[in-house]
């Protein structure tokens, strides 16, 4: 079922044929894919396939096929040359995906300021292919990370601060503090022999037709719940307070905003469904970029929901029966399917759908290639419950946006509300945004919101109406 073919210079052998009777086999073979992780692939090979003595670490391209598809392209990275007890001579091969190329090339210091993402990601790129042979050369994919400004420096004379800063390390580490500090994934494709690198928020879809079921292809679930991050009543700060000398000049204290003006004399906010489970937690979370009570407060507010609660995440194993015509369809790594276990009360109406963290191919047991999903609770700085039911109304325009929605937000959310002073007047401006979307060739209806409570939307669909409309 699956093809493994090894590239020596410019000579390719195939050394696992879907032939099961052939000698040219190997054994042991397992592909893994995860997010944002090069993929690997491991494998045994004996002395009688004619690629055992053709393989040497690091030149040596190993590419598996399933069909017409490509289900790994990479290189051999380690080998074990192992002789068994019984006399058996063989060679353990770990390889890894193309992506790992990146380890090969170094960055140099840069900062940028005001440049798009793309324009980042072309830099590192030039980079990384100027010191590197033909084929670990990549070409800039398609991008939809926004490159977020930094803020600005607390003395307004100083030179603005970066958006983004390259230290002297390997090109991968570049790649991943990108993902540390503004999100999204790195996916990589080949197309007519060009590598291209891919950053997008958000890779994956949500997948009707194929479910995971107890009783069918679910292997086994792990359900977690940890409270070590529950906070039940929460002080939060925005930034820091300014004051005036005897000389008049404008000075920075360490003192900080916080909402005891529009919260009744109170500097704390409570939830008290949760103190009434949990008890009295109390923690403290500063927002530098709230400049107002009225912002700080519908963040807290939305931060407390949140972490009010156990952070709960699933951890299930399933088996892609696809390979064996069980299924129609297979698993691919970032979608999301389905999950369905009467036994713990997850039924179908519930509609808990989990994403493929990780993928495990089989090579020689390919009924036993596996899956595992997980779910963790996002945290204030991801995606709110709220929002992910507003991208299901909307489509995937919003769904693929989804991390940079919550993040430009933050810095440009109180630019729309300061200038109303009511309740009202804000809720006004949020249904006269909602009306003039057309979101992924939906009706206006799908947005509609009718509320007049400025505590329960602000720290919903006001940020939404900022990162699609403003």
């Amino acid at each position: 079922m699956y093809t493994v073919t090894i590239t020596d210079g410019e000579e390719k052998y195939v050394i696992n044929e879907v032939n099961a009777h052939s000698y040219q086999r190997i054994s042991g073979a397992k592909v893994t894919e995860q997010l944002n992780v090069p993929a690997s692939f491991e494998f045994v090979i004996y002395p009688q396939n004619t690629g055992y003595y053709r393989i040497t670490e690091r030149r040596t391209k190993v590419c598996v096929r399933k069909g017409t598809e490509t289900v790994f392209d990479g290189y051999v990275y380690k080998i074990n040359e192992i002789m068994t007890n019984n006399g058996i001579v063989c060679k353990k091969c770990v390889c890894e995906s193309i992506f790992g190329y990146f380890y090969d090339s170094v960055q140099s210091f840069k900062e940028f300021r005001g440049v798009s993402m793309s324009r980042v990601l072309g830099h590192i790129l030039d980079v990384h292919n100027s010191s590197a042979e033909d084929y670990k050369r990549f070409q800039l994919g398609n991008t939809d990370v926004i490159l977020t400004p930094a803020a600005p420096p607390e003395n307004p004379e100083n030179e603005s601060n970066p958006d983004f800063t390259i230290n002297y390390e390997n090109t991968r580490e570049t790649l991943g503090n990108l993902v540390n500090e503004f999100g999204g994934e790195f996916f990589i494709r080949t197309e007519n022999g060009i590598n291209y690198l891919d950053y997008l928020l958000n890779f994956g879809k949500y997948i009707e037709n194929v479910k995971i079921k107890l009783s069918h292809n679910m292997k086994n679930i792990d359900v977690f719940f940890d409270s070590s991050g529950i906070v039940t009543r929460l002080y939060p700060y925005g930034e820091k307070l300014k004051t005036t000398d005897s000389e008049g000049n404008e000075e920075t204290t360490d003192y900080r905003l916080d909402i005891r003006s529009v919260n009744g004399g109170l500097p704390y906010i409570d939830d008290l469904a949760a103190q009434e489970k949990y008890g009295i937690i109390c923690g403290i979370e500063i927002w530098d970029d709230a400049d107002t009570a009225r912002e700080l407060i519908s963040k807290a507010r939305e931060f407390l929901a949140a972490n009010s609660k156990p952070a709960d995440s699933y951890k299930i194993t399933a088996l892609d029966l696809s390979v064996i015509g069980l299924d129609l369809d297979t698993f691919r790594l970032a979608n999301y399917y389905q999950i369905i276990n009467g036994i713990l009360g997850i039924t179908e109406d519930k509609e808990l759908y989990l994403r493929v963290l990780k993928k495990t191919y089989d090579l020689n047991s390919p009924q036993n290639s596996t899956l595992e999903f997980g779910k963790i609770r996002p945290k204030e700085s991801e995606i709110s419950k709220e929002t992910y039911d507003f991208w299901k109304k909307s489509g995937s325009l919003l769904l693929n946006h989804a991390s940079y929605i919550d993040r430009y937000i933050q810095k440009t959310v109180n630019s729309r509300t300061k200038n109303f002073t009511t309740g009202s007047q804000v809720d006004s401006k949020i249904s006269s945004g909602l009306s003039d979307l057309d979101l992924s060739g939906k009706s206006a209806d799908n947005t509609t919101v009718n509320s007049t409570n400025l505590s329960e939307i602000l720290s919903g669909l006001d940020r939404r109406i900022e990162a699609l409309g403003g």
